[in-house]
């Protein structure tokens, strides 16, 4: 999928696929995640190198660093937007006004925003069972980088008004 638009409102985009779109190039279908530059149009290969560089993020993990602290495949949509901007694309970027914030933005609550889409969009408040655990969102926020406590105060902050607390029958 190559619609700016699109990629600009996710809260990560991995690696490769910003490439892809840096160098305005069509997202193949497959795409392959090869640690060997050779494989990708040379576009491409210049872009990897400017998001690696400037981001310390990588395509692909090599195998024997996954044990560790590896580094991060994605960047964020703030990153994404200030390389696009750099390289004097605007196609797709998004305007002012955006919800719920206007158009002040930080990482956080880009976040929220997109633990709120992804946890609560299918929330329905006449069945409980639907609810997402607060555990959940908060584990998804610290995988996406969200310090423990901040993970557990957005968490909290996402909940649904009046939802009981404790087991679900």
């Amino acid at each position: 999928m190559n619609d700016l638009n699109f990629w600009f409102k996710q809260p990560f985009v991995g690696v490769l696929e910003a490439a892809y779109l840096l160098a305005q190039q069509s997202i193949p279908e497959r795409l392959s995640h090869s640690v060997n530059e050779t494989d990708y149009p040379p576009k491409v290969t210049a872009m990897i190198r400017l998001i690696t560089e400037r981001t310390g993020s990588v395509v692909r993990v090599p195998y024997k660093k996954r044990s560790t602290s590896p580094p991060s495949t994605s960047i964020s949509n703030s990153e994404l937007l200030e390389l696009a901007r750099e390289l004097g694309i605007t196609e797709g970027q998004p305007s002012s006004g955006k919800w719920p914030w206007g158009d002040y933005e930080t990482d956080l609550l880009r976040l929220l925003a997109a633990a709120a889409e992804k946890h609560w969009r299918l929330y329905d408040p006449n069945d409980a069972s639907t609810a997402p655990k607060n555990a959940t969102v908060v584990a998804w926020l610290k995988d996406h980088g969200v310090a423990d406590r901040n993970a557990q105060v957005m968490a909290t902050i996402l909940r649904a008004d009046g939802l009981p607390t404790g087991p679900r029958t």
